[in-house]
């Protein structure tokens, strides 16, 4: 999806894909959330120099950590509200 929509880099869950090609509804690594999605964010970050989170935007108790590394981080309600986040 990201190639598709002419994005660098994705940083996400990533689902299994069966010998046929086809998904099998399994994850392929780890589930990208917590400390998991902030690990992978810093590995990347520090893969193209030591680069700073700016901005970041969260929804669910999974996006904390993510949150807690951004300079300027916003919590996402899911009624669609924006406000700092509650890190």
């Amino acid at each position: 999806m990201g190639r598709r929509l002419g994005v660098d880099t994705v940083i996400c869950t990533k689902l299994e894909v069966g010998s046929d090609g086809a998904y099998t509804g399994r994850m392929d690594g780890g589930n990208c959330r917590g400390a998991e999605k902030a690990r992978r964010l810093t590995a990347h970050l520090d893969s193209v120099g030591g680069a700073t989170l700016g901005w970041a935007y969260g929804d669910s108790s999974g996006d904390r950590e993510m949150l807690a590394m951004a300079e300027h981080p916003v919590w996402v309600s899911r009624r669609g509200g924006l406000g700092h986040t509650m890190v």
